[in-house]
């Protein structure tokens, strides 16, 4: 066997099991689960829990209050059990609370939220006795130290008092000398120290074995007893560990059979390069779940569609390379290396330029987004950068294996194949421009549809969009009965107990309905929810999300969803523009995009989708996508030029169109078999985003065909003002 062979072998079987080892380690791990996707950490909406965020009622709190009432937070979270429950400061004011597997949300999030209040109490007969005075009357509470010959370093307390307080507690220091006065946070003892001398100037020292930390986090949990400032609930949600398995499970039917289908898909039509390809989406896979095992990543429910939606995007790369690879080769004078070679080389600027507008579009996401938007972005980028890398370095490497071997002839790399008859366009390309009009009268039909929709939902009292609880405040409960019940009577129970009449609908199956409502406090929730497990006895809290959303949230989700549209549109203007040299490029790619975005939104009132979170995880992400192909089309635009410098600008836009069509409809395809699959086998919460995904992509194909290169056409026609004096 000759060398270049035998090493070309070799490669092939190194990355098989490579590709085996990535998978294998990925579901085994290695020792303790290490890089194991059992070792991925599952966010609320997977494993269950409750995840809220309060709000402090002053606008602008110090640094010291904002730790404060974290360090009471942990506290509370720890005395109850919670010692997993991860805090987060949001923003300038706002704390962010999840708590997984917590069986009585609405008690859970009353208790950690309540406001703190730190008394300070006589001894009793078994323990404190009367409150001498609360912590309203503190000052002032902070670690010191100083330095004792013998034993070092020491950690204390230091208390000031205002003047109320400092008259009360000389007269219990006088009476209780040699004995205890009890430091309390909701009747739990934080200290209790020994009166050691009367303390008449307001001020004291608390002394003990402190660390440097337990003497500060005594000093915060007495300063958060003392803040003038309270909490309050802006936003939660609550899930059953029953749905969140199910909502998992069916991801992960969705994840296989996409996958399946691509990979099917991508042999069929490119034959040796399209299993290539599937090895190298194959190695995709693996490193994806390393990576995310590897880095600790908290996987939710949008992060693991961020996935699915990659795996499909993952072969907007090969099909690229792929079409330059069977052109190159359609030239009999081209040997496969020099073809290969080419091919990688053209199709490298398109790649990179493609994935980082779509990057652009994921920061953005992660930036702007909250919890599960920015477990989206998270997946959604690392996946763009993994695919990357599988694309240019792995099938790359094993194109070059199975030429060694000798898979070098053109027809084993689908050379002349033509199954949809496309090829024949290179030839005679389509006339895009000569038909503008026409490309421009479809989107303004659409859009004017969508504001016929608009217009007539509004005075009929239906909204002129169906927005749910993240747009509109509110509270939506989603409860699996696990049989069809009646919605009148659930209906009933719920004004009952609420006096609100609720919209009831069914959502994944007839057992599992969508109670909608104005918001209600936790009370009277956990009221509703007891009123629901009496009347369906095969209830339990696990079969049960709650999610509610306050006015005030809702109205900055809104805001952000505008603000990371024009963001993205922005910051991809600024790139395309930068890369191609030619503002009217970048005019042309953004208008295009600004168009699939009101269409989009458009769908929206004419399908009556909701409009809640995912919606900015549908439009980013379409933005994303739907820039691949305009950049694809123009990055190929700019060599035509190149080659061709002479030529009509619109002859050399119908050339362009026509020679990246077949990758725009391959690559529109094998995307939409993982979209398909979440909206079939997928839960509520991931169809709400994946039929405006799929929407998206279908109409962002017609515009990057017949719209994007129009447009640009248009900027290009328009007569230079005459300069002539």
């Amino acid at each position: 066997m000759p060398n270049v062979k035998r090493k070309g072998l070799y490669t092939l079987i190194a990355i098989a099991v490579v590709a085996a080892g990535l998978i294998t380690i990925s579901f085994t791990g290695i020792g303790n689960d290490v890089l194991s996707v059992r070792n991925i950490k599952q966010g609320l909406d997977l494993a269950g829990g409750v995840s809220i965020v309060y709000q402090a009622d002053k606008a602008n709190p110090s640094t010291e209050e904002m730790s404060s009432v974290m360090t009471m937070i942990r506290e509370r979270l720890d005395r109850r059990g919670y010692t997993e429950a991860p805090v987060a400061t949001v923003g300038s004011n706002r704390f962010q609370v999840d708590i997984p597997g917590v069986d009585d949300a609405e008690r859970a999030i009353e208790d950690i939220g309540r406001t703190a209040l730190v008394t300070f109490a006589a001894p009793g007969p078994d323990g404190p006795g009367e409150v001498i005075f609360d912590g309203s009357h503190i000052r002032s509470a902070k670690r010191e130290t100083y330095q004792d010959p013998q034993k070092g370093v020491i950690n204390l307390v230091a208390l000031e008092f205002d003047d109320y307080a400092a008259a009360l507690f000389a007269e219990a220091t006088r009476n209780y000398m040699g004995n205890v006065i009890y430091i309390l946070m909701d009747d739990e003892i934080l200290s209790s120290p020994v009166v050691g001398t009367v303390i008449t100037d307001g001020s004291c020292v608390i002394e003990g074995n402190f660390t440097p930390q337990s003497a500060e986090e005594l000093a915060a949990l007495i300063r958060a007893g003392s803040l003038p400032f309270s909490l309050e609930v802006m936003t939660w949600y609550s899930v059953g560990a029953t749905l969140g398995e199910t909502a998992l499970n069916a991801s992960i039917i969705s994840g296989l059979i996409g996958m399946a289908l691509i990979l099917i898909f991508m042999a069929a039509v490119y034959k040796a390069a399209g299993l290539a390809a599937d090895l190298a989406l194959i190695i995709y896979v693996g490193l994806m779940l390393v990576i995310l095992s590897a880095f600790n990543v908290t996987l939710t429910l949008p992060g693991i569609a961020g996935i699915i939606l990659s795996v499909g995007m993952a072969i907007d790369a090969n099909i690229v390379i792929f079409e330059r690879l069977k052109e190159e080769l359609g030239d009999t004078n081209r040997s496969f290396r020099s073809a290969m070679d080419t091919a990688f080389k053209r199709a490298f600027a398109a790649i990179i330029d493609s994935n980082i507008t779509s990057f652009i579009a994921g920061v953005i996401l992660y930036a702007l987004g909250t919890g599960p938007v920015k477990g989206f972005a998270v997946t959604f980028c690392i996946g763009i950068a993994v695919s990357m890398f599988t694309a240019i370095i792995i099938t790359r490497t094993i194109l070059k294996s199975f030429y060694a071997i000798g898979i070098n002839k053109p027809s084993q790399y689908a050379v002349g194949s033509n199954i949809f008859k496309l090829d024949s366009l290179r030839q005679k390309p389509l006339r895009i421009v000569e038909n503008k009009k026409i490309h421009f009268i479809v989107p303004a039909v659409l859009l004017a549809l969508s504001l016929v929709f608009i217009a007539v939902n509004g005075p009929m009292g239906n909204g002129m969009f169906s927005y749910g609880v993240e747009f509109a405040g509110g509270t939506s409960m989603t409860v699996d009965f696990g049989r069809e019940v009646n919605r009148n009577d659930v209906a009933r129970i719920v004004n009952e107990v609420t006096g609100q009449q609720p919209r009831v609908q069914s959502v994944n199956r007839a057992s599992e309905l969508q109670i909608t409502m104005r918001s209600s406090g936790t009370e009277t929730l956990g009221e509703l929810k007891d009123a629901l497990k009496n009347a369906y006895p095969q209830l339990h809290n696990d079969d049960i999300t709650t999610q509610d959303v306050s006015a005030t949230v809702s109205g900055e989700m809104q805001r952000t969803a505008i603000t990371a549209v024009f963001a993205a549109l922005g910051a991809m203007f600024c790139y395309i523009a930068f890369r191609f040299r030619d503002v009217k490029i970048g005019a042309s790619t953004i208008i295009k995009l600004l168009v699939n975005t009101l269409v989009l939104i458009g769908f929206y009132a004419i399908f009556r989708i909701t409009l809640n979170n995912s919606f900015i995880i549908a439009i980013l992400t379409v933005l994303g996508y739907s820039s691949n192909d305009t950049i694809v089309l123009f990055d190929r635009l700019r060599e035509n030029r190149k080659l061709l410098p002479r030529e009509d600008s619109g002859v050399l836009i119908n050339k362009s169109v026509s020679q990246t069509l077949t990758r725009s409809l391959y690559t529109t395809v094998s995307t939409l078999f993982p979209v398909l699959c979440l909206i079939i086998f997928g839960v509520q919460s991931i169809r709400e985003f994946a039929l405006p995904i799929m929407l998206g992509i279908i109409f962002g194909v017609y515009t990057s065909v017949c719209l994007a290169g129009s447009i640009l056409h248009v900027f290009e026609s328009r007569k230079k003002p005459d300069t002539a004096a």
